[in-house]
């Protein structure tokens, strides 16, 4: 049986991976080095107790969420962001 240590936040994952991909990352190893080179930036939107994920992590997290799931969620916060519900 694997056990999976819930160390990093969804959300958190997903921001991170945003901001990257808005400053041009396009490689999981890229988004890496953009979170380990702005850490103290992302730091004040996000929590981050356990630092930045790998690339391999964060490629693993992404290669088992749906789109559709990313879809739905993302929507889900902008809506929220915006005042208006679900």
């Amino acid at each position: 049986m694997k056990i999976i240590h819930n160390k990093h936040k969804m959300s958190e994952i997903i921001a991170l991976v945003f901001f990257a991909m808005l400053s041009n990352a396009e490689e999981w190893t890229e988004i890496e080095v953009f979170g380990k080179e702005h850490e103290e930036f992302l730091r004040q939107y996000l929590e981050l107790p356990n630092g930045i994920l790998s690339h391999d992590t964060i490629q693993r997290i992404f290669a088992m969420v749906s789109p559709e799931f990313m879809e739905k969620n993302v929507e889900r916060g902008v809506n929220r962001r915006q005042g208006r519900e679900d």
